[in-house]
């Protein structure tokens, strides 16, 4: 029998990459990188870190959002609403991954 995947753990898996790219982008917004991703909940992250001062290019990462999620009008909620994104998940973890990066 095949190893497939279970929700969680694909949850999970999808969320640590996520989690690795946006650590890998922190000051240094790399447009291409972010387009180049196909899931939506890349917009979801590019659109929430816009709104983190310390985090970098806030305009280049509300151009991302838009340009990934142009139904979502540049809205957090309406990009949440699309997505699996949990913004209070993320802006726990993220601090976590970038102290030890």
């Amino acid at each position: 029998m095949a190893n497939v995947p279970t929700p969680e753990f694909s949850a999970r898996a999808r969320d640590e990459q996520l989690l690795a790219f946006c650590v890998a982008q922190q000051g240094r917004i790399e447009r291409e990188a972010w387009l180049a991703k196909k899931e939506p909940i890349y917009a979801a992250a590019a659109r929430f870190l816009a709104e983190m001062d310390w985090y970098g290019d806030r305009a280049t990462l509300l151009e991302i959002a838009e340009s990934m999620a142009p139904a979502a009008g540049g809205l957090l909620s309406e990009i949440v609403k699309r997505t699996e994104f949990d913004c209070a998940r993320f802006a726990h973890l993220l601090p976590h991954y970038l102290s030890h990066r």
